[in-house]
């Protein structure tokens, strides 16, 4: 989702006087192809290209292939497909493949790295070849667990095996990066991992900042709900939402990217499913107010997004979005299950055009400020160079 770019270009040439640290990232997923790792990790890669102080030694995809993937997606089948497909890629035996596989990487590369950097704890790198390692986490198998089981439907076998697996990957960590402040708490009170290894960062945008001078003006009131998981995202609570929404706001228009139910309400419209970046570009473009009240929520990037477009949101109280949204500055964080509330705080932004462009302009600022990725790396880059 790339767009025109506001700003000062930055300086990216090196200071001689700087050892630049070398590093190896891993992830899931090629953060350099069309999909959910480019969308969600290709500008947090290209940052790391371009950071004077850092020489990426190699990027590792850990998704599995060949005929190694056919024997793990044989045993992780169930008969409906979103569960099979769930289940491979949480389960013991496929993280113990991808850990192997990562090793291998990691033995493979033409360059020694100070130190690997891996997004994720899909695998345990451990330290291999002396080589130390990092992670960069937005959520725990815990937490899962406690708020939406179904995330990771394993059998009830598996459980502890992973739950075993995963601690021993945040034991053997030099330093834990975490996104939020919630997942640091996990991490301490779930699997008893050293406070000093654990350090809140953040994340970045996952587009290009836009010039929102350029953006239309804003005089219809636009809700826009975006959620890939429809449930878990609480579009159903947007939906019991809308119809008090619709009684105090009768020319309000709802727009709902992703799956959605097949028989919507009058004023409400879908894309059909489809997830095309330009279809969300321009629905941001357009919306006065973003809503995604998740009943479980990993991070949520797509507040960042929206307050890079200066749409006000609206989220709930759990995981870390009272994190992200700053209540009552930049939206609203509502109680999760309660549509009243939730349309209250619609309505109170509909009808108040100039709060919702305050608060929309005041999410522009927050982002500039705390969700940039330069400004995680530089974060990382003082904590890894202490302990590399």
């Amino acid at each position: 989702m790339q767009e025109v770019i506001a700003g000062v270009e930055p300086d990216c040439a090196a200071d001689p006087h700087v050892e630049r640290l070398r590093l190896a990232v891993a992830l899931d997923g090629d953060p350099e192809a069309p999909g959910a790792a480019g969308t969600k990790f290709g500008l947090f890669i290209q940052a790391l290209r371009d950071h004077p102080a850092i020489d990426l030694a190699g990027i590792g995809d850990l998704t599995l292939g060949g005929p190694v993937r056919a024997v793990a997606a044989a045993a992780a089948w169930r008969p409906n497909k979103a569960r099979w497909k769930e289940h491979y890629r949480k389960n013991p035996l496929t993280f113990q493949l991808r850990s192997r596989q990562t090793r291998r990487w990691l033995a493979d590369l033409p360059t020694r790295p100070d130190m690997m950097l891996q997004v994720g704890s899909m695998s345990n790198p451990a330290v291999s070849f002396g080589i130390p390692y990092a992670l960069y986490l937005d959520f725990t198998f815990a937490l899962t667990q406690r708020e939406w089981p179904d995330r990771a439907p394993m059998a009830r076998y598996e459980i502890p095996l992973w739950l075993k697996l995963e601690s021993k990957t945040y034991h053997g960590a030099s330093v834990i990066f975490c996104r939020s402040q919630h997942l640091a708490n996990s991490l301490r009170e779930d699997y008893g991992v050293d406070p000093s290894k654990i350090h809140v960062v953040g994340a970045g945008v996952n587009i290009a900042l836009p010039d929102n001078r350029a953006l239309p003006v804003r005089d219809q009131p636009r809700v826009l709900f975006i959620g890939s998981d429809f449930r878990r995202k609480g579009g159903d609570m947007v939906l019991d939402a809308w119809k008090i929404v619709q009684q105090r706001v009768p020319n309000a228009r709802l727009t709902m990217i992703g799956p959605t139910p097949v028989d919507l309400p009058v004023n409400v419209e879908t894309n059909g499913g489809r997830w095309d970046p330009m279809t969300i570009i321009r629905e941001l473009r357009r919306a006065s107010v973003f809503v995604m009240p998740s009943r479980c929520e990993t991070w949520g990037d797509v507040f960042i997004e929206a307050m890079a477009y200066a749409v006000p949101c609206i989220g709930s109280t759990n995981d870390a979005m009272p994190e992200i949204i700053e209540d009552g500055r930049t939206g609203y964080v509502v109680p999760p299950d309660n549509p009243a509330a939730l349309a209250d705080r619609i309505c109170d932004l509909l009808l108040d055009p100039e709060k919702a462009a305050a608060f929309g302009a005041a999410g522009r600022r927050r982002v500039e400020e705390r969700y940039l990725w330069d400004d995680v790396i530089d974060q990382m880059l003082q904590v890894l160079n202490s302990v590399r």
